[in-house]
């Protein structure tokens, strides 16, 4: 996946692919709600969408067609990104807060971020880095600076997710130190939506409990 949308920035084409996603996502919450599965979605927002100031009203849009909330929708950038400096990147952020869709910053744990910028764009959630979490499995200071990371989250009003989880040890640690979510390869590989409701049967998790 790294490899293909660095080929799709470069070649240009990565707005017109986001975009594609983001009608098929409104598409399948809309799917799922006439459904009564209360699931919410998250996206991964490119650099190039955080210079596209039509991007939030765009969003918008197709959920106020479908007749959705925008808080169903999580926008994931990564910290890289969200921790740019540039004008049009933070009043695309900032009026996509405000208009209630629920931002992510992603791979956190990679780069220097500042912490002001960080509250003061009002982040709903923080994303740990993959390497950072395996990197925990055999380090000390990994799982210091993950334990760090989870309570600079919650002490900002912030839920934080794990990334890259492939063991139960790795959860079992994630659990004692309190952080509220976990993603990878241990828990679920990626799924079609007709596969996810099937697994979400399985598991016996109510709809309305999702």
């Amino acid at each position: 996946p790294e490899d293909f949308c660095c080929l799709a920035e470069g070649g240009g084409v990565m707005s017109a692919i986001t975009n594609a996603l983001m009608v098929q996502v409104v598409e399948q919450l809309a799917i799922w709600r006439a459904k009564r599965i209360n699931l919410a979605v998250a996206i991964d927002l490119p650099a190039s969408s955080l210079l596209d100031r039509s991007l939030p009203d765009t969003l918008l849009g197709m959920l106020r067609a479908a007749k959705l909330d925008p808080s169903l929708l999580t926008l994931e950038v990564s910290e890289a990104n969200a921790m740019n400096n540039s004008t049009p990147a933070v009043d695309i952020l900032m009026r996509l807060k405000s208009l209630g869709f629920r931002l992510s910053i992603d791979e956190f744990g990679t780069s220097y971020t500042s912490l002001e910028q960080l509250y003061r764009l009002k982040f709903d959630e923080l994303k740990i880095d993959p390497a950072l979490v395996l990197e925990s499995r055999v380090s000390s200071e990994a799982r210091t600076i993950v334990e760090t990371i989870v309570v600079l989250a919650q002490k900002l009003g912030m839920s934080v997710c794990a990334e890259g989880v492939d063991s139960k040890l790795t959860l079992q640690f994630l659990g004692r130190i309190g952080c509220n979510m976990a993603q990878g390869n241990y828990i679920s590989r990626p799924l079609r939506a007709s596969m996810l409701e099937n697994r979400l049967n399985e598991w016996n998790v109510p709809a309305e409990a999702c």
